[in-house]
């Protein structure tokens, strides 16, 4: 076995170790006395991940060169000392011989292999390199890039940095405990600092792994690869962050606090450091620091705080895109890695509520503020982790809209707290629909608007014409505390609804008499009904003309005090107003809790009159005409029970007939009117101005009362061709509808020719769109206005003079 041993041996001399071996580690130097000192110390080998010492059967000037070269240390000094290496401790390489050329001690001629090297020594060598390590961090002494000095005697100091490849928390700790620092508190983001010279100088990968008990990082090194493009940035317990907090339009300047164990805290900060403490927050490079009650105080040179702007940079309330505003120039905060924390910490820096939306807008420009990490417990958007620095290359920019962007008010209704939601957002109002409303929802909803503490909401399909709107879409049972919580980026219609709301605090002022603009003035609540008081000292020309003028009735031309008269039961208030109310209702209310003969209710009359007509009469369009103006209302607010009441107070019969005219756009005048719980007229509703100067179809009411026969012109006035007048055209009557022959004496005795005598051929041309299909008149009816049923039908390709009819009288 010996002479197989000797073989293998002297076989070794013949080559390197082969650098193949996966199992060949790191070569490093220890140094058991100054662990400071990593290029002096004796050598170790590492293989198989365990650790070996080295021999020095043939060991000279030139293995030296290869163990300073392979462990980046440099040249080897003079001065070569013997130290005890521990009993029995593995030797993996004893007969090297190195050229001095070589990579690393592995790549040398003469290692046997594992297990085989003879070595009795107690005794190994230690190395002294001639580089002086030295590594710190950068910018500050506990946190900031790894970043290393080799100092070698003759030649100029060279720095570099250390990637942050392979570079963990064990590594980190050391080094962190190496400077005095503590241990480590985290691995920051490589993102958060800017190093002009990174690019241009040395850099060096760690790599620990397999090597025992490692007591610096420059052991570890290894030569940079080209995936290394940014150094590990680490902070040690040792470093606090700080930040100013007190002051929203200057965020250099405030109380001064410390993070301590993730929370803020007032600190007494040592003397002479506010100057460092401005470079460290980036708010300039010196400061005045005073003491108060508080704390300490801190005011750096620079001004800077966060503002959101348009796209024209001017500054918005609460919404757009964020900025920094340095000493009176705006900058750009970068979008990159943009959270909702960042979002949330910008609207509460403002004032402006919570986040309801963010996004990151791509845009290529400059700015000073990049990576932004906040926590949520920062005083500023400033004061969070990201990286600082004049001239940053951006790709995009953040935008935000805060919850204190968003109000809402119920519009086209009878009063403020009734009507459609509509929700300013990003300085628009827009129309809000929903697809999933719950009535918890509405009372959210009223309590914002101070309008009480409940709500209903009617279903309402979506208002054609509408483009500007906004989807609202709130979870059902969720718990909400503000309508802003239910903003979706949805743009579709299709399922919603459009939000129309009575709140429990709905009020409307009407005037109780049988014609409009005048009466006892009343106030109608969603449950109840109260009577404004006629006392001398609140009811006077000013409220009765404000009145007056928010029913659309001008000016108060008489205004008086009328006694209860017994009448105890009513529910009476006053109300102070000021020159600067402009609605009653925005006046003070004093409620009377029981009514006295004492009492007097207020009483007016105004100088204009309201009347709601049809434009030809008992047919055309809704034509509503006010004190100050005249026009049409909405299709989409009127309703079939409206048209009916209409055609009853126009003495035009008491039912509607189907409309077959073609309705063009126009620019309404009123959006809607509004019953009363004591209005017996439409004249005497609320009324509701449209002012969106959008063309809308107006409301058009074809009465029954509008219809009437006539013989077509021939020379007996009592026979010919019959023709009903229908919406402003003469159509034709089909011979089943004359088949009856009440039907036929109801046309002659309306016409004044007696009784009808027969029904005669249709003569003429024929060029007709409708005809009458169907009548049903009663025994004795003299009026077609008054027959139960007219049926008009549309003609569908060309029609026969022979399914036509005249008819002869007796007159």
């Amino acid at each position: 076995m010996m002479w197989f041993l000797l073989l293998l041996h002297s076989l070794a001399h013949f080559g390197p170790a082969s650098s193949s071996d996966p199992k060949q580690g790191k070569i490093i130097l220890r140094n058991l006395q100054n662990k400071d000192s990593p290029c002096k110390g004796h050598v170790e080998a590492y293989y198989g991940n365990e650790k070996g010492y080295v021999g020095d059967k043939y060991w000279n000037k030139t293995t030296e060169e290869v163990v300073c070269r392979s462990t980046h240390c440099g040249k080897p000094e003079n001065g070569i000392n013997d130290v005890y290496r521990p009993l029995n401790s593995k030797v993996w390489l004893n007969e090297l011989q190195c050229q001095g050329n070589e990579r690393s001690l592995w790549d040398c001629d003469g290692w046997p292999g594992p297990e085989v090297s003879f070595y009795k020594k107690p005794t190994v060598k230690m190395v002294t390199c001639s580089n002086k390590i030295k590594i710190n961090l950068k910018p500050h002494k506990c946190e900031g890039a790894v970043q290393y000095t080799v100092q070698s005697t003759g030649q100029p100091n060279r720095t570099g940095y250390i990637c942050s490849n392979g570079f963990g928390n064990e590594e980190a700790n050391m080094l962190c405990e190496n400077l005095g620092c503590g241990g480590v508190t985290e691995i920051l983001r490589s993102e958060w600092i800017h190093l002009e010279d990174f690019q241009n100088v040395e850099r060096m990968e760690t790599n620990c792994s397999g090597i025992a008990n490692v007591t610096h990082p420059w052991q570890c090194v290894q030569s940079a690869s080209p995936s290394c493009k940014s150094p590990v940035l680490i902070r040690c317990k040792g470093h606090n962050r700080v930040q100013l907090k007190g002051e929203g339009s200057n965020v250099c300047s405030g109380q001064l606090e410390m993070e301590k164990s993730r929370n803020w805290k007032s600190i007494e900060p040592k003397r002479n450091i506010s100057d460092k403490i401005c470079q460290q927050m980036h708010c300039g490079a010196s400061g005045n620091l005073t003491k108060n009650d508080q704390g300490y105080h801190l005011t750096c040179p620079d001004r800077v705080s966060v503002v959101l702007t348009n796209d024209r940079n001017s500054e918005t309330k609460c919404y757009g895109r964020v900025r920094i505003k340095v000493n009176n120039s705006i900058k750009t905060a970068c979008g990159t890695d943009w959270t909702s924390k960042n979002a949330d910490m910008v609207c509460k820096e403002l004032n402006c509520g919570k986040a309801i939306s963010y996004k990151s807008l791509s845009q290529d420009t400059s700015g000073i503020l990049d990576h932004v990490d906040c926590t949520g417990s920062e005083s500023s958007l400033w004061h969070c982790r990201a990286k600082h620095h004049n001239n940053i290359r951006c790709s995009s920019v953040p935008y935000v809209v805060c919850s204190g962007s968003v109000n809402v008010k119920l519009v086209d209704g009878p009063g403020r707290c009734a009507g459609n939601l509509v929700v300013q957002h990003e300085d628009q109002w827009k129309t809000a629909i929903s697809d999933k409303w719950e009535e918890t929802f509405s009372a959210v909803l009223c309590k914002q608007l101070e309008c009480g503490d409940s709500g209903k909401k009617s279903s309402k399909t979506l208002d054609k014409g509408i483009s500007n709107f906004l989807t609202l879409s709130c979870k059902a049972g969720t718990q909400i505390s503000d309508i802003s919580e239910c903003i979706t980026d949805n743009k579709g219609t299709q399922g919603y609804d459009q939000v129309e709301i009575t709140c429990e605090k709905h009020t409307v002022i009407f005037l109780e008499e049988s014609k409009p603009c005048s009466g006892t003035v009343g106030i109608e609540y969603r449950d109840k009904t109260r009577w404004l008081s006629g006392s001398n000292q609140t009811w006077n020309q000013n409220v009765a003309n404000m009145i007056c003028q928010e029913l659309h009735c001008g000016n108060a031309t008489k205004f008086s005090s009328k006694p209860l008269k017994n009448q105890t039961s009513l529910l009476v208030e006053s109300r102070t107003c000021s020159s600067s109310n402009k609605s009653l209702l925005q006046c003070g209310k004093t409620e009377h809790q029981e009514s006295d003969n004492n009492q007097t209710l207020a009483h007016v009359d105004c100088e204009g009159n309201i009347t709601v007509t049809l434009t030809h009469g008992c047919w055309g369009k809704v034509n509503i005409s006010t004190a100050s103006k005249q026009g049409y209302v909405s299709k989409d607010a009127w309703t079939e029970a409206m048209s009916v009441q209409l055609c009853k107070e126009l003495a035009c019969q008491d039912k509607t007939l189907p409309t077959h005219n073609r309705l063009e756009e126009t620019i309404l005048t009123f959006k809607s009117l509004h019953a009363l719980r004591t209005a017996s007229k439409l004249s005497q509703h609320t009324l509701v101005d449209d002012n969106t100067k959008l063309r809308q179809k107006p409301a058009y009411v074809v009465c029954k009362g509008s219809i009437k026969p006539r013989f077509k012109s021939s020379r007996d006035k009592c026979s010919g061709n019959v023709e009903v007048f229908y919406e402003g055209s003469w159509i034709p009557v089909h011979k089943d509808a004359l088949e009856n022959i009440d039907n036929q004496n109801t046309i002659c005795e309306e016409l004044n020719c007696g009784k009808a005598v027969t029904r005669i051929d249709y003569s003429g041309p024929l060029e007709i769109n409708h005809l009458i299909r169907r009548l049903q008149c009663q025994k004795n009816t003299n009026s077609l206005a008054t027959c139960q049923d007219v049926v008009v039908e549309k003609i569908e390709g060309t029609q026969q003079t022979s399914n036509l009819t005249g008819l002869k009288c007796s007159g």
